[in-house]
């Protein structure tokens, strides 16, 4: 089985919490990150979450939005959920990238911008997802 990436998105109007790379502050994605051994994916993805912006979420509250392994070779398996509750406010943790809400063009310029732009793509056809709101 492939290693398997849990990601939270997190969107305020026309905006997503981007996490920037560890050691390049303009590589920005959603936050996220490899899971623990047989951890369940909505677990590690709001862990992944806390660890990187201190934000919570509950994990049964995270949807599942989109999903995709790598074609190539199975290299991994990536899962990204919303959540449209959380608690506290996004605030860079030490040890990670910076926390900033920015614009979807950022997220898709990222070192996984072809998973982001069919992440956004996929979003923008299912317009049943609700703005997020704040617990």
């Amino acid at each position: 089985m492939a290693p398997t990436v849990g990601c939270v998105l997190l969107r305020k109007g026309e905006k997503v919490l981007g996490s920037s790379r560890r050691d390049n502050h303009n590589d920005w994605g959603l936050p996220g990150g490899k899971l623990d051994p047989g951890e369940d994916p909505r677990v590690g993805a709001a862990r992944e979450l806390f660890e990187e912006t201190g934000i919570r979420v509950k994990p049964e509250d995270l949807v599942q939005v989109f999903e995709r392994t790598d074609g190539t070779n199975d290299e991994w398996f990536a899962v990204t959920y919303e959540a449209t509750t959380w608690e506290g406010e996004p605030t860079q943790q030490p040890g990670e990238g910076l926390v900033e809400w920015v614009e979807w063009e950022a997220i898709e310029r990222g070192s996984f911008g072809h998973y982001n732009r069919d992440l956004h793509r996929r979003l923008e056809i299912h317009t049943s997802y609700v703005p997020m709101r704040r617990a």
